[in-house]
Parts: C-alpha cells; structure tokens; sequence
C-alpha cells in the first residue's frame, strides 16, 4: 500500500504545472436514459485518451440526489489496477470521488474506469457530470492533459418505459409479388464488420425501404442466428445502443403482405479494454557495453487481439513488429529510453518503458594539428592511434559553427595506429575534428577531438615574419610615405645648413670687395691729389677707375649666383 501511495504522489506531482500537451476527454454514460421511478441505471465512467497514452485520472461527479440513489460502483473490469481513493459515493451531497492510476501507459477512445448503479427515486429530468478533474499522461512530467469533462442526461418517469420507438413512416403499401429481400443495412459509426472498434456510444442504423414493406422488426444480441419475429412499425432508421465491449449483432427483417422476409445481420465488434500490462526485460543487462541488447516482452488482449508491437528508442525510430523480441540498432554511449507499445486490433495500446545505458568503449586518440592549414588548401592528414584494431574511427570535421564539412571512416591497421586524408578546401575559420572509436560488435567510444585554425598563405616573408598580400602592400606604402617624409626632411636641413653657409659666404665676399674698393678709392684720392703729368699717370688712374668698376660687377655677381645656389 505504501508503494501505491508513492507511486500515485510521483503520477500527480507535476499536474498542477504542466501545461496541456494534447487533448483528452473524461466521459460519463447512462444506460438507459429514461427510466421509471424504481427502476435501476447504470452510469460508465471512461477516457478518451485522443492518441495520448495515459496513466491516472482523478475527477469530482455530481448526479441529482433527488432523482437518483447511488446503490453500487463496480470497478472490478477497471482499466486502473491501483487506487489512492477508491471510487466512492455520498448521497447527501450526491457526489462520487475517485483517484486512481495504472503502473503502464495507456491509450484508447473508451478506457472503463467504474460502472455506477442507481436507483430512480422520483420524477424529473437531470444530469450525472463531471466537475473537475485531472488526467496524467504517461510522460514521465505529470502532465495534464484533460480538456473536456462530459455528463449524462436521465429522465425518470412514474410509470414503466415502455422502450422508445423510432419515427414511424405512414404510406400504403403496394401489391407484393415475393417475400421481402434482406435490408443493406449502413452504420456510419461501424462502417466495417469486420473491423473492432474501440468506441462504445449509441449508434444510428439506417436502411432502404421496398414500397411493399409493412412492418420492421430489429434486435441487438450476441448470437449471430437469432431472427426477430416482433414488429416495431415501420421506419428506416434507428438509434441502438451496444451493452458493453464484445461481438454483437444487429438484425434487421422486413414483413410484407406475404410475409417476413429474410433477416440482415451485421456484426458490430466492440473492445474498449487495452492490453495487458507487461514489463519489457532487457539481455544481458540494463547497463552494458553491447551496443544492441535483446528487448523481451510478451502481452495479450483477449477481446480483438494482439495486433502489432511499435517500439521506439529515444523517441525516434520507430519500428513495428509482431514478435515478442527485438534487436536494438547499435546504441551511442549514455542513457537511452525504451518504450514499447502493444496495440490491439480496436487500436486501443499499452505502453511499457525502460531505460538502458550504453558503457562508452576507450576512446581513440588524436595527434594535434601542428602544421599551418591555409584556406582554399585540402590534403590535411590526421592520424591517431586505436585499442580496437580490428574496429573502425569515425572521424568527422565541423567548422565552428557545427555545420559538417566531411566525414569519413577509416580502419586501423594492425598495430591500432591509422590516419586519413581530408580533401575539402577549407576557408579562414576555426574548426575540430571529432574521432570515434568502433569495435567489430559496433560498439562506440565517446570522441576525442583536434582543433585548427585555417589562415591566409602569406604574399611575403621578411626575417621569418609572415606576410599576407595586403599585409605586404601596406607594408610598402608606409614604408615609401616614410621615405619620403626622411628625404623631405634631410633636404630641409640640407637647405636650413646651406643657407647659413650662403649667408656667411656673401658676407666675406662682401667684406673682401668692400676692402679692396675702399684701398683702391685711397688709392686713386691719392694719385688725383699730385699734380702728376705726362700719359704714365693718367693711364694709372683709368685703370684703377676700370678695375674698380669691374670689382663691383664681380662683387654683385658672385653674390647673385650664392642666392642662386641657396634658392
């Protein structure tokens, strides 16, 4: 009992937290619907999982205590086989409570929780719903996922109910020459008779009527020859209801003027119960290093039977069988979930789970990539050692990204080194190349890894330092706008040095002359001061007055061409 309560705690943990993940219905019947003041109903309880395996519900019904005296719920056939409050009822407040669960998953349009047994105490009409309750899927999370709570109409009468009758036709019928045909008879509920179906709810059948029918006469049972006798009017369609789960059959038989005629029976199939719940062993263990274990499991549905068994792992790769065993495809390192669902030929199923755990091998190793890989260049080689020599390395290479360059496998040799060659031109990013280890079982190491970096070729290397083109062209610019940024600088202070070399250079010349003119003008003050005679002095003179003219054209030259030369 302690076990149940702790089980039913963890099913409802998350309830209140989850959010809705799909739909899924908690309905209640009434069989009959009408019935008169002693008479006795009987109201189901079921799920309509809508494709979602479930495994607890719990949920508060109301019925009118005014009308109807609870006597008895059955849960004996429930699809539940524990329960933390056992389906209970109180007619002072007229409500039944129910908590309740299953240690498997389950999935079905009509999964049978209880039958509810009451007895009518007083006319009126009312309506047995349900006002709240909760419904967990089977995924692990507690996960809500009721989204709609039905109810059940009752009217209670004074006197015995006869049976309703559907809606009579009134003709004349015309002359008969042969006993009536049997009725084509259509369900749109059950279309295939030969199908099981997993829904048990009233249903219409319908059919075409001769002109010279009289009389129609209809009964549900469970025996396939059995030939109504009891006309019930004349109409072409009626509302049936099914007692339970089961092959039933309708028949239908037409009357006229000459007589009955053959009886139409159409079987109706009806399996509203899941298979039987089951454990799923795993060989050798649920912790091992074979990468694919053997999964055993056997059930039965002794309505439609079994039909197939659907098995996924990780929730992927889903696969179908008929047998009871199943070879899992080699599994990677780490946890895996297993579930296996039985399903019947109604499609209701029942789900069982394991979890195994796969022990990585040794991992390989992998030399690091110590040589430059520039972009645009393939021909990269790794290599790396195995302890599986007779085994495979799965290698691939990403960019940083994650994005797949190349993959390839390749085979140690005997010694357990090996090495490949990758071929794809690479462009400038960063990039890892994952190794995995397999042995001859296909069994897996987790990865090892190298990284890289690929880089521009450089355009140029100067003293060992390496040179991309834009680098290298930069490189040229700087260094000629250097150069002539030195070279306008050197000539400056070229100039700067020449000038004051200029200046002082004018300066002496122009001392120098200005002293040979000044001895030459005392010189010629003097002669003109003598009283001198005759051609010797007079030639004198015109020399020294031409000399001193020409002293001063060579004087302004040479300090011309000194400005020249520092310009």
């Amino acid at each position: 009992m302690k076990n149940v309560l702790l089980l039913a705690a963890f099913l409802f943990l998350g309830v209140s937290f989850a959010g809705i993940a799909s739909a899924a219905t908690l309905n209640v019947s009434a069989d009959p619907s009408s019935i008169a003041v002693g008479d006795t109903a009987t109201f189901t309880v079921t799920i309509d999982t809508e494709g979602v395996p479930i495994n607890a519900a719990e949920a508060t019904i109301r019925y009118p205590q005014d009308l109807l005296e609870i006597s008895s719920i059955d849960s004996s056939d429930s699809l539940f086989n524990f329960w933390v409050q056992e389906p209970s009822f109180s007619n002072d407040t007229g409500t039944i409570t129910f908590l309740g669960g299953a240690t498997n998953g389950y999935d079905g349009a009509t999964l049978r929780l209880f039958r509810i047994h009451g007895k009518a105490k007083a006319e009126g009409s009312g309506d047995m719903l349900i006002t709240s309750g909760k419904i967990t899927a089977s995924d692990g999370d507690g996960t809500n996922v009721l989204t709609s709570m039905g109810r059940a109409s009752i009217t209670v009468t004074s006197s015995p109910v006869s049976g309703s009758l559907p809606a009579q036709i009134v003709r004349e019928p015309t002359p008969s020459i042969v006993l009536p045909p049997a009725p084509v008879v259509s369900i749109p509920s059950y279309p295939d008779a030969k199908a099981w179906y997993s829904t048990l709810s009233p249903f219409i059948a319908r059919w075409d009527i001769p002109t010279d029918i009289t009389d129609v006469s209809t009964a549900v049972d469970q025996n396939s020859a059995f030939t109504p006798k009891v006309s019930e009017g004349l109409f072409d369609n009626k509302i049936f209801q099914l007692p339970g789960d089961g092959t039933w059959y309708l028949h239908v038989r037409f009357k006229n003027a000459l007589g009955w005629g053959d009886t139409q029976t159409v079987p109706i199939s009806i399996d509203t119960i899941p298979p039987a719940a089951y454990q799923i062993s795993v060989q050798p263990t649920t912790t091992t290093d074979v990468p694919s274990p053997i999964l055993s499991f056997q059930t039965a549905d002794p309505l439609s039977g079994l039909q197939t068994y659907t098995i996924s792992v990780d929730s992927t790769d889903t696969v179908q069988t008929s047998d009871s065993t199943y070879t899992v495809p080699a599994l990677s390192p780490g946890k895996h979930s297993i579930i296996v669902r039985a399903v019947d030929h109604a499609g209701n199923s029942t789900d069982a789970t394991t979890e195994i755990t796969t022990v990585p091998l040794t991992s390989p190793t992998i030399s690091p990539i110590t040589r430059t890989v520039y972009v645009n260049e393939g021909g990269l080689t790794v290599e790396g050692t195995s302890p599986y020599p007779d085994g495979k390395i799965f290698l691939e290479l990403r960019q940083k990204s994650g994005e797949l360059i190349e993959s390839s496998v390749v085979s140690p040799n005997a010694n357990g080194t090996w090495s490949a060659t990758f071929e794809h031109p690479l462009k400038q990013d960063s990039y890892a190349i994952a190794a995995v280890a397999h042995d001859a079982r296909d069994a897996q190491s987790l990865p090892v890894f190298a990284t890289f970096s690929v880089v521009t070729r450089p355009f140029f290397i100067l003293a060992g330092i390496q040179m991309s083109q834009t680098v290298f062209f930069s490189f040229i610019i700087i260094l000629l706008g250097l150069g002539y940024v030195l070279g306008w600088w050197i000539e400056k202070k070229h100039k700067e040095k020449r000038g004051w070399h200029m200046i002082i250079a004018q300066r002496d010349v122009d001392s120098a002359f200005n002293q040979v003119q000044k001895d030459l003008d005392d010189m010629i003050e003097r002669h003109e001061t003598k009283k001198l005679t005759g051609t010797h002095a007079e030639e004198m003179i015109l020399v020294a007055k031409r000399l001193t003219e020409r002293i001063r054209k060579t004087k302004q030259y040479i300090i011309d061409h000194i400005e020249e030369i520092n310009s």
